[in-house]
């Protein structure tokens, strides 16, 4: 699938319309958005795996990786710019696998509750990932435990238990960070 129009454009935007091996611009040249790692090899389109490149050497480099920029005049600067954005790259690969792990068990947890007899649905697997932006897995495994100990015929109820739960809990922290504004806001000012 092509990259969309807006992607493209936040790319060039980002590398100031440069290509990042020979640096020209328009209208000197084409501009392409170029894969860090190839798409033939794994590689996404995000944001932090694609760099701006002129259609001809877009069309040279091919889907061969990158371990070395083409010397111009702004080398070093292009280099350290390709360097941090592969690790950072790379370190969006490892956070999603970790996430994707913290999910997993979460969701195992879930099932060794009910002794293998229920496991959570896509839909359910949505929530939770929505609750682990705000809670811990073990937060969430509590209020697991609850949910269950409270609602013991109906895994279905129980897991509505458990997101009742997590959303009262998330209300109570916002209260209580936004009474801690207010707070700051009247000591400020006196």
């Amino acid at each position: 699938m092509a990259l969309s129009k807006k992607i493209r454009f936040d790319v060039f935007k980002r590398d100031s319309f440069t290509c990042a091996y020979c640096g020209k611009k328009p209208p000197e040249a084409v501009l392409e958005a170029d894969h860090i790692e190839p798409k033939s090899k794994g590689g996404t389109d995000i944001l932090e795996n694609l760099i701006t490149a002129c259609f001809d050497c877009n069309r040279g480099k091919s889907n061969n990786e990158l371990n070395e920029i083409p010397k111009n005049e702004n080398f070093d600067l292009l280099k350290e710019k390709y360097d941090q954005l592969k690790e950072f790259y790379n370190f969006q690969k490892k956070y999603s696998k970790l996430k994707e792990e913290i999910l997993e068990d979460v969701c195992e947890y879930w099932s060794e509750l009910w002794n293998g007899s229920y496991s959570i649905n896509s839909q359910g697997k949505l929530s939770i990932k929505f609750f682990l932006r705000d809670f811990e897995s073990n937060a969430i495994k509590e209020a697991m435990d609850i949910a269950v100990g409270r609602v013991r015929d109906s895994a279905e109820g129980s897991f509505k238990y458990m997101c009742g739960i997590l959303h009262a809990r998330r209300k109570e922290r916002q209260k209580i960070d936004m009474d801690n504004f207010f707070e700051t806001i009247k000591d400020t000012n006196g």
